[in-house]
């Protein structure tokens, strides 16, 4: 995906600059950081519920139910 908006932007510089690789390099990287972050909560909120007696089961199961239905495909 990084690559294919690199080309995109290079292609869409008519006759200027476009935009500098490291800048989409930069975009991308903090969107990964932004996913890891929100894993890491997602994970402490399961142990957090885990710690205080809830199960940590139907969380996941509603975490990843989404991702498993046909309709959203």
């Amino acid at each position: 995906m990084e690559e294919f908006i690199a080309e995109i932007a290079a292609q869409s510089a008519a006759g200027g600059e476009g935009v500098p690789d490291d800048t989409i390099a930069l975009v991308f990287n903090v969107i990964r950081a932004i996913f890891l972050l929100l894993v890491a909560v997602a994970a402490l909120f399961a142990y957090n519920q885990a710690q205080q007696g809830n199960d940590w089961r139907p969380i996941a199961g509603q975490v990843v139910s989404p991702l498993n239905n046909d309709e959203n495909l």
